[in-house]
């Protein structure tokens, strides 16, 4: 239940006038408590008693007075919402109790008569300049007729007898230079209190259109889609937007106040560069650094640096926008492969059948040549090396007509936990490994891994590139393949099945690794070079994606990317499977 008084709208609370009130109580009770002990101090410690001890039980019911009064303006303030009233009634009880204190000290002889002039002006900061002239009229009411009683002899106190004796024009120039503080003090003090509240206006106004400012502007750079990072002069970052959280996966209250080189370790050098392209008045144009994520991820970053200005023109810091150009890179180099691989399938399937036509007619005429003539034994052996290298080049011709006009893929849905899994018997198995020296080592997904593919060429590119992983180990080694589910960036397939196939091997160099996917360019003896173009072939019209990180000497990681089934799709091709 609400115990409060019910005001009307014009009486309604006010905060800042509540908080006034209270200080005015806290002062008024600790300014009683005060003169309280500065009289029994003067008790104490003057020889010659000061007239105003005989008055001490007076004053002690003044102070009495004071303390149940400020438990009431305490009660009122609790539970009375009205507050200006009460600033009216507690400035009128102020008056009063004033004009009593100075009635007991000597009325125009009282030290106390300074108090009126203080309630006048706090009563400027509590109500308004019309209210301020009412109450110094009341102060002036008051202690005008205080004055007039103890002239008339009326004042009960034997302070009126010196009033009495005081001339009439002498006690009115005092009255009147009382009257004339009151009236400038009142005046003086509600014209500041009007330029103050204006100040406060003004400067609220001023606070709240910055804070809005502020709010704009981390709202604009919260919604850039590019990461935005701002650091000092010695490279602490002071700023880190939503953008840059998510690129880089660290939180801004992970690296507020630390040094750019935590999420870009290699930054030192162009910083360097910025700051002396900043003091020149330039920016340092778009810069690509590789770094890693807060996971380990490696992401190429596309950045520029430019210099944060004061509005004096002077530099105190960096702005670094950047975006994560890692998939763009990716595309890029994708696109240049798929231009190179078609130029080069245009012209190679050409030359095949070129070379396939007199390869046939050279071969026919030998034979007819070696079963006219008699040959001796090495006549023989010659001819038979003629032969078995003519069959040789039609397969690998043969093989790389079947590159440059592959079948159609027949898709269904395909386990890839299942085909690795019979890839891998399939490799042990094969003379080409050495079980004291190779280990393969599979990490299956927990839950099947559907895709839509073709079963027969998904298993010739897990054969190829275990083979090329198996190769690229002549020493031995460890091939760890490993299935994954991993978001994917489309929303056209929510999730991707990710297949890495690592090795300890040899390793490959960018150039290598650039050219990998190209015809012909195998980089171990015996191969024809075709394996991995078919792969990527296989990969690319089954529309997924395959990347190579590689480190001479350190080993390989392929990396095979198709779009996973969707939940409902996989869900009835698991009950297929299993019913069959």
């Amino acid at each position: 239940m609400n115990h409060r008084l019910s005001a009307p709208f014009w009486l309604a609370a006010d905060d800042t006038l509540r908080k006034r009130l209270t200080r005015l109580i806290l002062i008024r009770l600790g300014a009683v408590l005060l003169l309280l002990g500065s009289v029994f101090a003067m008790d104490q410690l003057l020889t010659t008693k000061w007239k105003l001890v005989s008055e001490l039980s007076t004053i002690i019911s003044i102070v009495v007075v004071t303390c149940a009064l400020t438990l009431i303006y305490a009660a009122l303030l609790r539970y009375w919402a009205a507050h200006r009233p009460q600033a009216y009634i507690q400035i009128a009880g102020d008056i009063l109790l004033i004009t009593g204190l100075v009635s007991l000290t000597g009325i125009i002889e009282s030290p106390f008569t300074a108090l009126y002039l203080i309630v006048i002006f706090i009563a400027s900061s509590l109500v308004s300049r019309r209210g301020t002239f009412v109450l110094m009229a009341f102060a002036c009411v008051c202690y005008g007729l205080m004055d007039y009683a103890a002239y008339r002899h009326w004042w009960p106190f034997d302070w009126g007898n010196a009033v009495g004796s005081i001339p009439a024009h002498t006690l009115g120039s005092a009255i009147g230079f009382n009257f004339f503080a009151f009236l400038a003090v009142a005046f003086l003090g509600s014209q500041l209190h009007e330029r103050l509240s204006r100040t406060d206006e003004h400067l609220a106004q001023a606070n709240r259109n910055l804070s809005d400012l502020r709010a704009f502007s981390e709202r604009v750079i919260a919604s850039i889609s590019s990461g935005l990072v701002t650091t000092d002069l010695k490279h602490y970052i002071i700023s880190f937007n939503r953008a840059a959280e998510e690129i880089t996966g660290y939180k801004a209250r992970e690296v507020l106040g630390q040094h750019l080189s935590m999420v870009i370790p290699n930054i030192g050098s162009l910083l360097e560069c910025g700051e002396e392209a900043a003091h020149q008045g330039h920016h340092l144009s778009r810069l690509n650094v590789e770094c890693h994520t807060k996971s380990g991820r490696q992401i190429e970053l596309g950045l520029s640096i430019s210099p944060l200005t004061s509005t004096a023109g002077e530099i105190t810091g960096f702005v670094l926008p950047f975006q994560d150009l890692t998939e763009v890179l990716e595309l890029e180099r994708e696109v240049r492969r798929q231009d190179r691989l078609a130029a080069l399938g245009r012209v190679a399937a050409a030359i095949a059948h070129e070379i396939r036509n007199p390869l046939a007619s050279m071969r026919g005429a030998v034979q007819v040549l070696g079963s006219e003539i008699a040959l001796s034994e090495e006549q023989a052996q010659l001819m038979n090396i003629v032969l078995r290298e003519s069959d040789r080049l039609d397969r690998i011709i043969t093989d790389f007509l079947v590159y440059a006009r592959p079948r159609r893929p027949e898709v269904s849905s395909v386990d890839l936990n299942e085909v690795l899994a019979e890839t891998l018997t399939l490799l042990r198995m094969s003379p080409e490994i050495d079980n004291a020296r190779h280990q393969l080592v599979p990490c299956l997904a927990p839950e099947p891994a559907l895709v839509e593919a073709d079963a027969g060429q998904i298993r010739q590119v897990f054969w190829n590139l275990s083979r090329n992983a198996v190769t690229a180990m002549p020493e031995g080694g460890k091939l760890t393949v490993s299935i994954a589910r991993t978001p994917s960036g489309s929303e056209a397939n929510a999730e991707q099945i990710e297949v890495t196939f690592s090795d300890m091997g040899i390793g490959m160099t960018e150039e290598q690794v650039e050219r990998v996917f190209e015809p012909f360019s195998s980089f171990s003896s015996g191969g024809t070079g075709l394996g991995m173009s078919i792969v990527y072939q296989i990969i690319n019209e089954h529309q997924g994606r395959i990347s190579i990180k590689s480190v001479p000497g350190q080993g390989t990681a392929i990396t095979i990317r198709l779009a996973a089934l969707r939940h409902s799709m996989a869900v009835q091709a698991v009950a297929r499977v299993r019913g069959n």
